[in-house]
């Protein structure tokens, strides 16, 4: 089959969460099949590293996109009660090289990773559609709102509105819709109940992420993300004032690594706390992830799965995170990774990772076996790839 498919940031290299399973979507496709991508690019640094993404696919376009003209678009879709993200996303130069490929190429299927990318093919009826959403952004907006007081909290709840309308109009534009969890897909069905629905999990390359042969830093505990991205900022924020100092005052050499590209300048401040590092961009995570004793995510907004955790457990570096960021990983509390919510709750779970190593080989054991049996991305797309070929059909649901 010839497959158009198209996403809101540049896919290659796959540096962060929001690309690492669109790349993973087109690899797969492109394994059988011709697959065009359309995308965009926003710096030199993306500009300079995109070619990578041809050893995955047949073509690609990636106009440069950002500058005043962006932002005048998403002024311009506010008055029109437009989601900034369709504002942001949406480009004149991306428009066109769509229609290029549309006019020049007879597809088989369109594929669309994320709600601000589908309104480009919506109006196309004559080729079947799979939108993947990953997760339900409007809720993800809606926990923003709750969190956040102030002005910028508004923003946050128009947002969610705006972002709500949207994804109802193109869940009922698409041939099927999916997300990434279950959880996700209850919410997906409660936009449209009569649309066709479906998911599929992340998953990790467990080949790349696999345990390091050397012993962790005892006294070592991190967090991995990116850290301009407000659900981590908050996380780490809290972690350093709240929890690390009751963790410190039970096991005083205790150290917390925050690993993450693009530290806020609040997350840098942290820096300065007694035990606190914050490493910045690096080349690659997995050395700095691995030396560790525990990954710490007890995210307060989470939707979905987290890559964070699946990456942690491949490597064999037991998790502690919230109860609420652990709904996105069919896991089993306290077997497989440590749920804990409150300051306290936290503290004690990563203490008695601290202090006791053959709890923690426990727990590193588990949590690999089940990444190795549940999440590796051979399983997760092949239920993908059944889903595409199925689109012109009523069995596209698996």
């Amino acid at each position: 089959m010839r497959i158009l498919f198209l996403c809101h940031r540049f896919p290659y290299p796959a540096d962060g969460g929001g690309k690492i399973r669109a790349l993973e979507m087109i690899r797969a496709l492109g394994r059988s099949h011709e697959v065009d991508v359309v995308s965009m690019l926003r710096d030199d640094d993306e500009a300079s590293k995109a070619p990578g993404l041809a050893q995955f696919c047949a073509g690609y376009d990636a106009p440069r996109v950002g500058g005043a003209g962006q932002w005048l678009r998403v002024g311009l879709g506010v008055l029109g009660a437009r989601s900034l993200s369709e504002g942001y996303f949406g480009s004149p130069a991306v428009a066109a090289a769509v229609s290029r490929r549309l006019a020049g190429t007879r597809y088989d299927r369109i594929v669309v990773h994320c709600s601000s990318m589908a309104p480009y093919v919506a109006g196309v009826r004559d080729i079947p559609k799979l939108l993947d959403l990953c997760d339900v952004d409007s809720e993800k907006w809606r926990m923003y709102a709750d969190a956040t007081p102030g002005p910028r909290g508004l923003v946050y709840r128009y947002e969610q509105h705006a972002v709500a309308r949207l994804e109802r109009r193109m869940v009922a534009a698409y041939d099927l819709s999916t997300v990434a969890t279950p959880n996700e897909l209850e919410s997906l069905r409660g936009i449209d109940p009569d649309a066709r629905t479906d998911w599929f999990p992340n998953g990790v390359d467990v080949v790349r992420f696999a345990p390091l042969e050397q012993a962790p830093d005892p006294d070592r505990l991190c967090f991995v993300g990116r850290m301009d991205y407000l659900p981590n900022e908050q996380t780490v924020v809290d972690f350093c004032e709240h929890t690390l100092p009751l963790i410190r005052k039970s096991r005083p050499g205790t150290r917390f690594v925050i690993i993450g590209a693009n530290p806020s300048e609040r997350v840098r401040q942290l820096a300065s706390l007694e035990g606190v590092e914050v490493t910045g961009t690096v080349d690659d995570v997995r050395p700095e992830l691995g030396r560790s004793v525990a990954m710490v995510a007890p995210l307060t907004i989470a939707r979905g799965v987290q890559n964070k955790i699946l990456e942690s457990m491949a490597m064999g570096v037991p998790v502690v995170t919230s109860r609420l960021a652990a709904r996105g990983v069919d896991a089993q509390p306290h077997r497989d990774l440590l749920c804990a919510d409150t300051p306290a709750e936290v503290a004690e779970a990563a203490l008695g990772l601290l202090g006791d190593p053959a709890r923690r080989r426990a727990f590193s054991d588990a949590g690999l076996a089940l990444v190795r049996d549940r999440y590796t991305w051979a399983n997760s797309l092949a239920r993908f790839e059944r889903m595409v070929a199925g689109l012109d059909g009523e069995g596209a649901s698996c």
